[in-house]
Order: C-alpha cells, then sequence, then structure tokens
C-alpha cells in the first residue's frame, strides 16, 4: 500500500504570509485612492468633463502606476522579511 504524503509544514505559514501581504495591499491601495482623491480630484473632474481620451489614458497610467510601485512596495517587503523568491 503507497504511503500517502502529507502537507508540508510550511503550507500554514505560507497561507498566513499571503493574509499579510493581502492586509498590506489593501493599505496600499486604500491610501493610494484617496490620495489621488485629495490631491487630483478637481484636476481629474475638469479632464475628464472636458477631455475624455486624455481622461481615459490619465486613469490607465495612474491603474499601471499603482500596480508598478505596489510590485516594488511587495517585492521590497518580502526582501526584508527573507521570502524572497528563489
Amino acid at each position: 500500500m503507497p504511503r500517502q504524503t502529507s502537507k508540508p509544514a510550511t503550507t500554514g505559514a505560507n497561507v498566513l504570509w499571503f493574509l499579510a501581504e493581502l492586509a498590506v495591499y489593501a493599505l496600499f491601495i486604500l491610501a493610494y485612492y484617496f490620495a489621488v482623491l485629495h490631491f487630483c480630484r478637481g484636476w481629474l473632474k475638469t479632464l475628464f468633463d472636458e477631455h475624455k481620451a486624455l481622461y481615459a489614458v490619465t486613469a490607465l497610467g495612474l491603474m499601471v502606476g499603482q500596480a508598478a510601485v505596489l510590485e516594488v512596495v511587495t517585492a521590497g517587503l518580502r526582501w526584508l522579511t527573507g521570502r524572497a523568491k528563489k
């Protein structure tokens, strides 16, 4: 009868790290959202009202910029905690 292999002991730790990263992402996204609203609200509203195509490009740029910054921050956090991908 073949032996059943159990899950590695690190599965629980991986889930906890994933949840921690998810919480960090959520905090950064909320902070970014409120920062953009606070600093760019008037400018974005004017852009939306007067130049829809430029607004669309700007919105996409903000989203891509946010993703890039979050990736760099997450990679830095993983490096600081010693959980960098090998």
